[in-house]
């Protein structure tokens, strides 16, 4: 497959497991700068923008299935339909922690340049997202749930109909087998 001939839609509607993981970095390749652009204007703020844009890749991602293509541009659409809801959730979650912060009278720490180092190697997006989806589901929907989607082991217990444990252990192993897949790979 030659992913830099196909169009946005095309890469989203690609289902092969060979094929898909090429075809949605090459829409990532397509369209960071523009999703990281939309941020920034929002935000104004370089590191929080690229942290929304790539929660913005990692839920469509998640959800490329959803992906209806509605003609030329329907991609772009959805992925800015998308940003616009990361962006939207993560200011309802800014607030509700500043109004903690507040309550609580603390200040949030500034981070030194050692622990943006820290965070900087934590390793490349993509082969987050590429671990990430190669997960089991069951243990792929409950790690997106509570690092991604910021939900508490009783939230996804609620939701999957299991104890709070069973999720707690489902979120370990599949964070474990992420931090292995991402050893092997750097």
């Amino acid at each position: 497959m030659d992913a830099e001939r196909l169009t946005d839609e095309d890469l989203l509607l690609a289902r092969d497991p060979r094929l898909a993981g090429p075809a949605f970095g090459e829409l990532y390749a397509r369209h960071e700068a523009l999703i990281v652009g939309f941020h920034q204007r929002r935000v104004r703020n370089p590191e929080v923008a690229a942290d929304l844009a790539a929660e913005t890749f990692a839920q469509a991602l998640a959800s490329r299935s959803r992906f209806v293509a509605d003609g030329p541009g329907s991609a772009v659409r959805w992925l800015y339909g998308i940003a616009g809801n990361v962006l939207r959730s993560s200011l309802r979650q800014a607030s509700v922690e500043q109004r903690k912060m507040d309550r609580l009278r603390l200040d949030r720490p500034d981070l030194d340049d050692a622990q943006l180092a820290a965070i900087e190697a934590t390793g490349d997006e993509m082969a987050v997202l590429r671990a990430l989806s190669a997960l089991p589901s069951d243990q792929r929907d409950v790690v997106r749930a509570f690092v991604l989607d910021d939900h508490s082991y009783d939230d996804i217990a609620g939701r999957l109909s299991i104890k709070p444990a069973t999720a707690r252990k489902r979120v370990s192993r599949g964070l474990q087998t992420l931090r292995r897949e991402l050893e092997e790979t750097s």
